[in-house]
C-alpha cells in the first residue's frame, strides 16, 4: 500500500476523513461502512465520515494543506484550572460530542488552538485536527490540536504553545508570524464509519 497524505479524496465525489489510518483502500472501506452503520458508536470514538458534502469540506489529494507566513495570535484557555475539560473552556468543538467527550489523554496530548485557515472552510471539518506551527523568526515549532474557531484569518495559539515558539518581537507585538502544515496527531484512533447518503 502506498503512503498517502491525510487527507485522500475517493471516486464518486466521496472522501475519507482518515486521520491516522488513511490509507484504506476506497473499496474496502466502503464495505465496512455498509456493515458498520447499524452499530451504536460510543462517544468516545473516532469517526469517518462518507458522504458527497465532504468534497466541498475538504481539500482534495495533493491540495495544499499547509501555509506560509499566517499570523498567530494567542489566547489563554486556562485547560489545567478547567481540568482540559472542552465544555467548561467552552470552545466551538465542545458542541459535538464525539470531541466533547473524549478521554483526558486525547484532550490533553496537544494545547489547542483556533484555527481560521482557508484550507479547511468549515469550522466543523477542522475539530480534533493538528498542526505544526513554526515561527519563521527562529524556527521553533509546536504541535497543537484544533479546538476552536477565530474570527479573523488566523491562528488563535494556547499561549503555552505561543510561548513556547515565541520570540522577543512576538512577544512584544502579541503575534507571530508563521508557517503551518496539519500532520498526524498519531491518536491511534478507534475508527466509526458512517455511510450518510
Amino acid at each position: 500500500m502506498e503512503p498517502c497524505s491525510m487527507w485522500t479524496a475517493c471516486a464518486s465525489k466521496r472522501a475519507f476523513r482518515i486521520g491516522v489510518l488513511c490509507a484504506i483502500p476506497t473499496p474496502v472501506a466502503k464495505v465496512m461502512a455498509k456493515r458498520r452503520k447499524r452499530t451504536q458508536n460510543g462517544p468516545n470514538e473516532e469517526h469517518i465520515t462518507i458522504n458527497s458534502r465532504l468534497c466541498a469540506d475538504l481539500p482534495t489529494h495533493g491540495s495544499s494543506m499547509a501555509a506560509e507566513d499566517a499570523t498567530a495570535y494567542w489566547t489563554d484557555y486556562k485547560v489545567i484550572e478547567n481540568d482540559w475539560s472542552l465544555t467548561k473552556v467552552g470552545v466551538y468543538c465542545s458542541q459535538f460530542p464525539e470531541y466533547a467527550y473524549k478521554t483526558f489523554e486525547w484532550r490533553n496530548k496537544y494545547y489547542w488552538t483556533a484555527f481560521c485557515g482557508p484550507e479547511i472552510p468549515k469550522p466543523q471539518s477542522r475539530c480534533g485536527l493538528c498542526l505544526k506551527v513554526s515561527n519563521t523568526a527562529n524556527g521553533k515549532s509546536v504541535t497543537v490540536r484544533v479546538l476552536d474557531t477565530c474570527t479573523r484569518p488566523s491562528l488563535d495559539l494556547d499561549y503555552p504553545a505561543f510561548s513556547e515558539i515565541m520570540d522577543d518581537k512576538g512577544r512584544q507585538d502579541g503575534h507571530l508570524t508563521v508557517n503551518y502544515e496539519f500532520v498526524d496527531c498519531g491518536d491511534d484512533p478507534t475508527i466509526r464509519l458512517h455511510h450518510e447518503l
